[in-house]
């Protein structure tokens, strides 16, 4: 027995519209949905945008406006889209570089295995790859060789991360702060929270040092000055005066650290 009836022009409660327009070089989806807030992330193909469904159309629509000036302000900057992820060749070029460190990558065939998997070797800066390899297209080891480095790195690399920070942090601002947490992040390299929680993307230990030390310095900053404020800028110029230079850099070159 229904105790309600359905209600056909009942809107849904989730919904999601792809709009392109000019002066983006990426799709944006519009996800309208059960939520808080509203939210805006630049991913590598697409710019994702969160509206909360309890937002009138008008509110919903000056809500997209101000967040899409946003994204449009930021991608001037940053020129996201206009330089692409480069695929890499695991199978040819067979070393990467992390931080100060030259990883070799090495696959050995065993035939009673058709699912690809890594072993870390660190006194060695080794992983050794296993599986049947002849079962598999160049494409698929690169695509599983991608997946298992990202999940090795993040656990080789977290302790070393957490330390950059609280060095950097000793020479600097020698603010207290919550959390240091090495993670995969595609849209930006690094942030802080409002708890002072410190994210760094593991992409950027493919950067050169000094480019890592200052996204580190950058979020630090943050526990200070909670924006990008004129303020929060001559506090990161008092601690590297020259962070241009790194900021230029990953503009240029932003696109190339990826596994």
């Amino acid at each position: 027995m229904l105790l309600f009836k359905r209600n056909k022009a009942t809107k849904p409660t989730n919904t999601k519209q792809v709009m392109h327009l000019s002066g983006f070089n990426a799709p944006i989806h519009l996800y309208i949905e059960k939520r808080r807030g509203s939210r805006i992330s630049l991913l590598k193909e697409n710019i994702n945008v969160r509206l909360p469904n309890y937002l009138s159309k008008e509110e919903q629509q000056k809500e997209l406006k101000k967040l899409l000036a946003w994204a449009s302000e930021r991608l001037s900057k940053k020129d996201i889209y206009n330089k692409k992820h480069v695929e890499k060749d695991y199978w040819t070029d067979r070393q990467i570089k992390v931080l100060d460190d030259v990883w070799t990558l090495e696959y050995h065939s065993v035939n009673n295995s058709s699912k690809i998997k890594g072993k870390v070797v660190p006194q060695d800066l080794k992983i050794i790859f296993t599986g049947n390899f002849e079962e598999h297209s160049i494409a698929n080891i690169n695509k599983n060789t991608r997946d298992l480095l990202i999940k090795i790195f993040k656990d080789q690399y977290k302790e070393k991360t957490i330390y950059l920070v609280s060095r950097i942090n000793d020479k600097t601002l020698n603010k207290k702060y919550n959390t240091v947490i090495l993670k995969y992040l595609n849209s930006r390299w690094g942030s802080c929270s409002v708890k002072g929680n410190i994210n760094i993307s593991l992409r950027l230990l493919l950067a050169p040092m000094e480019v890592v030390e200052y996204v580190i310095l950058h979020e630090l900053c943050h526990l200070q000055e909670m924006n990008h404020s004129e303020r929060f800028w001559q506090l990161v110029a008092s601690y590297m005066p020259n962070y241009k230079n790194q900021e230029r850099w990953l503009k240029e070159n932003g696109h190339l650290c990826d596994f």
